[in-house]
This record gives structure tokens, C-alpha cells and sequence, in this order.
């Protein structure tokens, strides 16, 4: 004889009548037991008369209440009204059983998809659809809250998957920096979700008024279908539920995360830490790998610039007028014309590209101004700093007048030169028409 869910309706009714029970007696008992208004032996919990201490009790615990009948009367004792189904919005003593406990390799477990954590697309009053992901659990299975409300145990299907459904809860938050607990009670959306999730296991909430403008958390609230808290089989495990915390209204980046102005930007990668201060101006930027280093101080006027790469070294003095230019090459075809003043020596490896114009101040420094411009905003941060830069500026001015100098007396030696060269062709011009008339 195959037994059924209808058969069994039919012997519980006959039991409440009194009449016999058909079938083998196991059927029969399990059919009495259901009814019956007294615990069967079979299920009673030897565990629950310990109350987990015995006689050395660990400090930090506390001990269990105890009894050898499974509580069963155990709302004796509480002055409260019995859970009958209905929101008790007062509280109330619930006899209902756990039932089912989840193994935990399938724990319930959920994520939202849409808005993400950190969303800040949202706008205020703007209409969006909930995304939310759920794992390990049959969705869809929703009992009436008005009237059954934990009024039935946790109950698993065929795969030990737990039968039940979701909710989804937003609330607003005075800032997205929060420390104090929410009110549970001050809450702006709430929605039961009692429809089955699709193939992928998503389940969709349209939020059709939208919420204002601010922060909001957003969680999940996952239970069985008879809106009890999903229970799983340990304590030690992951989040049953998700929450996110999303922006509406707040701009492109609310939550500081992009770097910019606060983390990555000016404090720590920017001005601060690697841009004004580290990076930028003082160290990386103006000072040592910017104006300083590869620009006017260090790496311009100073190191690379006017004074070692530039007039001193690669300039005027080195490579420019002195060794490669009238002293070295000659004054008349490789001196002032290709190599000399026009082409290694002022104009291409001296003050125009290794020196003032080109390599330093018209193109890293911008003409001196926009250097000190921006130092002279890092000197409010570095007074040393600016004292640098004066000094630097001085330097400057210094090479400015040196080179002045340095052409000053190139020009003249190339007069100088000039005049000599001529007096010599005239003399030689005399001394050739002096030999002309002497062979006359």
C-alpha cells in the first residue's frame, strides 16, 4: 500500500475522530504522533537537559537553560502571548519548532547585481530595478504573513535546499561614513519577494518611486517561507545575507575611491604624498624631479641647465664658444658660421637648446614665471623650499648676466678676430701687390 500526502490528510482526520487507523504500525504512529498533544519518547533530545558547563565552567560562557522534554511548555513561562501566526508588533513566546537545519555546504548565500556596492548613478526619486543573485535556495515559496507567520518549522526540499524567499530593505544614512547604528524601525523601501528566480538566479524589485538623495544601505533579508531567518547547521560561516551602500544624488565619485583629491590625488598620490609635496612639486615635481631636477635647479639651470648641461658645461664655456666654438674650430669657416656661435655654440648646444630658451625655461619651466609661480605656492607648505628658490632665481639671474658676459666678450673676440683677419689680408693684399711690382 503506497501512502500519500492525501492519504495522510485522511488518517489525521481520522484520528481526530477516533476511528482506526489503517496500515502497519509505524504509519500509525506517525500518524497519531502528529496529532497527539503529548511528545513521542522518540523525539526527545537527550542534549538539551546539559547545559554545556558542568562542573568547570569556561568564563566567558554562559550556561544553557535545560529540559527533558524539548521545551515543549517552555512558553509557560514567558508572559507573553503565544506566536499565532500573526505580526505581533508587542513580541511573543513561539512553541513552533526550528525544524530543518541547513547542512552547511549549501548555505544560502546572496549578492547584489544591481545597484552594486559604492553605486552612484542613482538620482533622487528615480525609478530602478533591484538585481539581487541568490544561491542555495528554492525562491518563490512566500506563506501569508498576516496569518502564518512563524507559525510553521524551517523546511528543506528534496536536495536539502532550503524552501523559503527573499526580502529587500533600504534605508537612508546621515552620511556614507556612518558609525551609528541604524533605527530598524526608520526604514525608506521594504518588499517580500515571492516570485521564483530565473535561470541564472536572479530576482528583480522595482523600486518604482525611487528613493531621495543621500547615502542608503540596502540588504538583504533571506528566510524560510514562513518568514523565519534561514538557520544553518554552524555557528563559524559566511553572511547568510548582502548589504551595499550605494549614493543617489551625490556626484561621480561620493565614496572617495577614484584616488583624486583625498587618497590617490592630492593627499597621497597627488600634492601630498606624490604630487605637490613627494612627487610633484617639492620631490618629484619642481624641486627634484620636476622644475629642480630636470628643470631649472637641479636639472635645468643648475645641474642640466645653464650651469653644468648648459652655459658651464654643454654651453658657452665646454661646448659652445670656448671648446667647440672660435677656440677650438677656428673663427672662419667652422667658427662663427657652422660650428662656433650659429650652430654648437649660442644657438643650437648653448642658450638656445641646452640653456634658457629651449631646454629649460621656454619648455619645462615656462619661461621662469610659471616656475615661480608654483613654487611660490609650495613655499606657503615649505618656507626652506622657497628659500631654495630664491636663491635658485638668483643663480639664474647670475647665469643670465654670465652668458650676457660670455657672449659680450665672444662678440668681441670675433671683432677682435674680425679686424685682425682683415688687417692680415691687407697686409697680405700690400705684400702681394709689393711682389707684383717688384716682378714688374
Amino acid at each position: 500500500m503506497v501512502y500519500t500526502s492525501k492519504s495522510l490528510l485522511t488518517l489525521f482526520a481520522l484520528a481526530s475522530t477516533g476511528l482506526a487507523i489503517p496500515g502497519p504500525s509505524w504509519y500509525r504512529r506517525q500518524a497519531d504522533a502528529q496529532t497527539s498533544l503529548t511528545l513521542d519518547p522518540a523525539v526527545i533530545s537527550p542534549g538539551l537537559a546539559q547545559d554545556g558547563q558542568g562542573n568547570n565552567p569556561d568564563p566567558g560562557q554562559v550556561r544553557s537553560l535545560t529540559s527533558t522534554n524539548n521545551f515543549i511548555n517552555f512558553c509557560l513561562t514567558q508572559n507573553a502571548p503565544l506566536t499565532d501566526g500573526q505580526q505581533k508588533v508587542e513580541g511573543s513566546c513561539n512553541p513552533t519548532p526550528m525544524g530543518r537545519i541547513i547542512s552547511l555546504d549549501v548555505s544560502p548565500s546572496a549578492k547584489f547585481v544591481f545597484p552594486k556596492n559604492t553605486e552612484s548613478t542613482i538620482q533622487p526619486d528615480q525609478a530602478f530595478t533591484i538585481q539581487l543573485k541568490v544561491k542555495n535556495m528554492q525562491l518563490g515559496n512566500f506563506v501569508n504573513a498576516q496569518s502564518n507567520y512563524y507559525a510553521a518549522p524551517q523546511q528543506l526540499n528534496g536536495q536539502n535546499i532550503v524552501i523559503g524567499h527573499t526580502h529587500v530593505v533600504i534605508e537612508f544614512m546621515p552620511a556614507a561614513d556612518v558609525t551609528e547604528p541604524l533605527d530598524p524601525l526608520d526604514f525608506e523601501f521594504f518588499k517580500g519577494v515571492n516570485g521564483a528566480a530565473d535561470n541564472n538566479g536572479v530576482v528583480t524589485v522595482a523600486v518604482d518611486k525611487g528613493v531621495k538623495a543621500g547615502f542608503h544601505r540596502l540588504c538583504t533579508i533571506n528566510t524560510a517561507a514562513n518568514h523565519q531567518p534561514v538557520i544553518v547547521s554552524n555557528a563559524q560561516h559566511g553572511s547568510l545575507d548582502d548589504c551595499v551602500y550605494f549614493a543617489v544624488g551625490q556626484g561621480d565619485d561620493p565614496f572617495k575611491l577614484n584616488n583624486g583629491n583625498n587618497n590617490g590625488g592630492n593627499n597621497n598620490g597627488g600634492d601630498n604624498n606624490g604630487g605637490d609635496n613627494n612627487g610633484g612639486n617639492n620631490n618629484g615635481g619642481n624641486n627634484n624631479g620636476g622644475n629642480d631636477n630636470g628643470g631649472n635647479n637641479n636639472g635645468g639651470n643648475n645641474n642640466g641647465g645653464n650651469n653644468n648641461g648648459g652655459n658651464d658645461n654643454g654651453g658657452n664655456n665646454n661646448g659652445g664658444n670656448n671648446n667647440g666654438g672660435n677656440n677650438n674650430a677656428g673663427n672662419g669657416n667652422t667658427g662663427n658660421n657652422n660650428t662656433g656661435n650659429n650652430n654648437t655654440g649660442n644657438n643650437n648646444t648653448g642658450n638656445n637648446n641646452a640653456g634658457n630658451n629651449n631646454g629649460d625655461n621656454n619648455q619645462q619651466g615656462a619661461n621662469n614665471d610659471a616656475n615661480i609661480n608654483q613654487q611660490g605656492a609650495n613655499n606657503e607648505a615649505n618656507i626652506e623650499q622657497g628659500v631654495n628658490i630664491d636663491v635658485n632665481i638668483n643663480q639664474q639671474g647670475a647665469n643670465d648676466n654670465a652668458n650676457d658676459q660670455q657672449g659680450a666678450n665672444n662678440d668681441t673676440a670675433n671683432v677682435d678676430n674680425g679686424d685682425a683677419n682683415a688687417q692680415d689680408g691687407n697686409a697680405n693684399a700690400q705684400d702681394n701687390q709689393q711682389q707684383l711690382g717688384g716682378t714688374n
